[in-house]
């Protein structure tokens, strides 16, 4: 029951709330989805078994995380979050996430088993078990190249060769920047609340806030729609940053500081790229400037 009451679930929300189902995909997913949901049965029929018998040791424990991984699977098979992509992307990978964990276990654990009593089997379950080792042998060879392969390519394709400091780029590609976060991590407060560009997902824009660790006003705005499922607790944010930095009138720049608090104001290329000729003068009648770092000016704002 614990498989087929959310196939049943999900063939008929599929059915009767999808536009473009047909009835045929219930046939065409059986396959994947009755795999694991007959594997799913399968362990956790095993787990109460032994349950009932009184079993307490390392098999029943891992057999229970073996069934919880494969419900893992079996669910994202068969339901998704609907988050702003609009598919099952994202689903796959938090659940997945946890199963691989589980699964990590639990393979551990059947090593152990075979280690230990994969001697004793004969005829044709022996033969199994030894082609089903150099299986198991072959995706780990080639799960561990992929990491020592890919760990060497992308250290010795950079020129500033390998390293933990996730910074260190900066000093090729822009010193100023890198010494201005290094000095506003060094006299920031608790309280603290910064403003600086917006701009899209994956780009240089938020660079500071995240590198210093002193909150925001908005960074990527396509990542937090995607977290928060839309823009309603901060649609207001990118117009009013753009009106921080472009305004003329010391009131309306006076209000919108107060409105979030904000206690940094950082002026860089990366501001006057996305917002023109930047009047500087009017954040010195509110503040002082506390960083000068090249390019770099920091406004530490009274409030």
């Amino acid at each position: 029951m614990s498989v087929v009451i959310p196939w049943f679930l999900w063939a008929f929300t599929h059915i009767r709330f999808n536009e473009s189902s047909e009835f045929s995909d219930i046939f065409l997913r059986l396959p994947v989805t009755g795999s694991l949901g007959l594997l799913t049965v399968i362990m956790v029929a095993v787990t109460l078994t032994r349950s009932r018998r009184g079993a307490d040791d390392g098999a029943h424990y891992v057999m229970l995380l073996g069934s919880v991984a494969m419900y893992l699977l079996f669910a994202a098979e068969l339901f998704f979050v609907h988050d702003l992509f609009g598919n099952r992307m994202n689903t796959v990978f938090k659940f997945y996430y946890q199963a691989w964990i589980l699964l990590s276990v639990v393979g551990g654990y059947g090593a152990y088993v075979w280690w230990k009593h994969g001697s004793q089997l004969k005829g044709p379950a022996q033969a199994i078990s030894t082609a089903s080792l150099l299986l198991v042998l072959v995706l780990v060879f080639c799960s561990i190249y992929f990491s020592v392969a890919s760990s060497v390519t992308k250290t010795t394709a950079s020129t500033l060769g390998p390293s933990l400091d996730s910074m260190k780029f900066l000093e090729q590609r822009n010193q100023d920047e890198k010494e201005a976060i290094i000095q506003i991590g060094k006299i920031a407060e608790t309280h603290d609340i910064l403003v600086e560009s917006v701009g899209e997902s994956y780009s240089d824009h938020g660079r500071i806030a995240g590198y210093s660790g002193v909150p925001g006003l908005l960074g990527w705005k396509g990542h937090q729609i995607q977290w928060h499922g839309d823009d309603a607790l901060f649609i207001d944010r990118e117009e009013d940053i753009e009106t921080i930095y472009t305004t003329n009138d010391y009131s309306e720049l006076n209000r919108l500081l107060d409105k979030y608090s904000v206690t940094m104001v950082v002026v860089g290329p990366r501001e006057k790229s996305t917002y023109g000729n930047i009047d500087m003068s009017l954040f010195d009648t509110l503040g002082e400037r506390v960083i000068e770092s090249g390019t770099y000016t920091i406004f530490k704002i009274d409030q």
